[in-house]
């Protein structure tokens, strides 16, 4: 497998991404005797709902969590990314995964142009400007538009990745790229924000939508995994909503978002993946809270059935729940 490198010396790096903007998813044998009918049925039926109940858990644990007075948070707009830091030719591959992946799970009704007006930005960080965990602290003016607690988020996350998203109605201020010059707190180079704009709906669950996203990921831990891996991830991260998961978890199904956590990580978006973003996008943005982990659970369960049973599980996308 090729080795992922800078398009640009690291010197120029942070000159280069200056002029960006970011705006705003078994049986097992036994000595038992056979049970009756009416007792397989049950089991069957509560076996269901318990695999219900882990993905749903899964899907809670997954999503980036709002307030309390919030629904989840999505995308608003079409989707529209730009990938910094790899030659132009893996960019424009993984560009077009991440808008192919849009489309297909519901969020982009066609596919966007390649000059659209980009919303999602994945940058991918040379080794000399350090790890992930030297980029940015609580003080960091690229953070300043998150609330404290997003912001927490941010800095304690375990992956090689930095990550967050924008709100139309929060000034998400520049965006940040190491840089070769300086120390550590001083290595980065700012780029404007959008403009600010305001949401005066009344109503009792308002839409909490995303104008944008920004993942940064150390490109020396990119090295090894796929282009459609390293997509498949930046779509978890950015329009998925997903958040990063912490080594010491275990999830009830497959997920891309372990990539630089599991040595066999999946090699694409799995079912669970799938049906999370396909649902975040099917459910009414007024929704609560519960029926998007609901939605999101019966799909996966779904997904997995057909799957087992050797249909397509591709045909159960646009399906109402």
């Amino acid at each position: 497998m090729k080795t992922l490198r800078p398009f640009v010396p690291p010197a120029l790096f942070g000159a280069l991404l200056s002029l960006l903007s970011a705006s705003p998813a078994f049986a097992q044998e036994d000595d038992t005797q056979p049970q009756s009918e009416a007792e397989i049925v049950v089991e069957g039926d509560t076996n269901l709902r318990e695999r219900r109940n882990e993905l749903r858990q899964l899907a809670q644990d997954v999503l980036n969590k709002p307030r309390i007075s919030q629904t989840i948070a999505k995308f608003a707009e079409p989707m529209c990314p730009r990938v910094f830091g790899l030659t132009e030719e893996a960019a424009k591959v993984i560009e077009a995964r991440m808008r192919e992946n849009a489309v297909s799970l519901g969020l982009n009704r066609v596919d966007v142009p390649e000059d659209c007006k980009h919303n999602t930005s994945v940058i991918f960080v040379p080794q000399e400007q350090g790890t992930a965990d030297t980029w940015f602290n609580s003080r960091s003016d690229v953070l300043r538009h998150l609330k404290s607690y997003e912001r927490i988020r941010v800095l304690e996350e375990k992956d090689p990745v930095r990550a967050w998203t924008y709100r139309p109605a929060r000034l998400p201020g520049p965006v940040a790229v190491p840089t070769s010059q300086g120390s550590a707190g001083d290595r980065l180079a700012f780029a404007d924000g959008p403009n600010q704009s305001y949401y005066a709906s009344r109503l009792r669950r308002k839409p909490n939508p995303l104008a944008g996203a920004t993942v940064l990921i150390e490109l020396g831990r990119a090295d090894g995994k796929s282009l459609t891996q390293l997509a498949d991830y930046a779509s978890m991260r950015t329009f998925g909503n997903a958040r990063a998961l912490s080594p010491e978890e275990v999830p009830a199904a497959d997920t891309i978002l372990t990539l630089f956590q599991d040595e066999d990580a999946p090699e694409e978006l799995t079912d669970f993946d799938r049906s999370l973003v396909s649902m975040l996008y099917e459910t009414s943005p007024t929704a609560s809270r519960s029926l998007f982990y609901g939605n999101i659970a019966r799909r996966a369960v779904r997904l997995e059935g057909e799957e087992s049973e050797g249909e397509d599980p591709n045909s159960a996308y646009g399906a109402k729940e």
